[in-house]
């Protein structure tokens, strides 16, 4: 909804929407979108309701396709790191024309961040960063929002293991337990880290373990330094 504000017509508008007069059309650049009222918000006065923006498609014949109201409003974002080191978000329709947010700005602004990961697990956002170019620590936040984030940084390693690079995650939902992965030193080589954890708390160096493969030709077969768990290759 950004990149449509920007343009005095298409502010209005949304404005017009907001006001209960819409619904409205919003031109930006080649693209048409329709600007419309969805849903009463809940616990809300029974008069404002979710403002939605939609492209508008047309059918082959010219003609302007229906809009389902009860399709998800979405576009898709991007977190990434810039050369300052903080959290920076783009967005997009398409997944390949992107938009900075914030004016190209840093959205949020720890200490340190490169490599950021997030995703949403049982409705709240967790956030996965690199915390240094050395270290034992990776870091873990927690948002409802993607603009308020708690947390801070996780000793996942010992000394021995120098780093703990682009770390990664998935949840299990059979098993309720979040894996955990990234990239530390393991016998003078990069490899692959991971542990599991069910929140993320009292997590120490002892949880952590690495799967090393190592082929016995370029095509394998491959065989694991260790033999539990599932099973990382580097």
């Amino acid at each position: 909804m950004g990149h449509h504000a920007g343009r005095h017509a298409g502010s209005q508008c949304i404005q017009q929407v907001l006001n209960g007069i819409g619904p409205g059309i919003v031109a930006c650049k080649d693209r048409w979108f329709i600007a419309f009222h969805r849903f009463h918000i809940p616990d809300g006065n029974g008069y404002n309701r979710e403002v939605c923006i939609s492209p508008m498609r047309f059918e082959t014949d010219g003609t302007i396709r229906a809009v389902d109201v009860f399709e998800p409003a979405y576009a898709y974002l991007m977190a990434y790191f810039g050369p300052q080191q903080k959290l920076f978000y783009a967005y997009s329709f398409d997944a390949r024309a992107w938009r900075a947010l914030g004016g190209g700005k840093p959205v949020w602004s720890p200490p340190f961040v490169r490599d950021p990961f997030i995703n949403r697990v049982n409705g709240k956002f967790h956030l996965v960063h690199t915390t240094g170019w050395t270290g034992t620590t990776i870091g873990h936040w927690e948002s409802d929002d993607l603009i308020n984030w708690t947390g801070g940084p996780i000793q996942v390693v010992g000394p021995k293991k120098q780093k703990c690079w682009a770390p990664e995650f998935f949840y299990s939902e059979s098993e309720d337990v979040f894996y955990v992965f990234w990239a530390s030193v393991h016998d003078g080589h990069n490899a692959m880290h991971y542990l599991r954890t069910k929140d993320w708390k009292s997590i120490g160096p002892g949880d952590s373990t690495s799967e090393v493969s190592t082929p016995t030709s370029r095509s394998g077969p491959y065989r694991t330094a260790q033999n539990r768990g599932p099973r990382f290759f580097s």
